[in-house]
């Protein structure tokens, strides 16, 4: 008896589109997690640098 094939399904099809949005989320946040970060450290120095 064969075995009856497998179509992929439209939540098959769905998984690299969220994968990639996923992947553009996560970059965004680290981008903007740079951001901050370079702004602590430039407010940091700045009060330092000050008697």
């Amino acid at each position: 008896m064969q075995r009856p094939s497998v179509s992929p399904g439209p939540a098959l099809v769905a998984v690299p589109s969220d994968h990639r949005k996923a992947v553009g989320h996560v970059r965004q946040m680290a981008w903007t997690l740079n951001e901050l970060l370079e702004l602590l450290l430039m407010v940091n120095q700045g009060r330092t640098e000050e008697p």
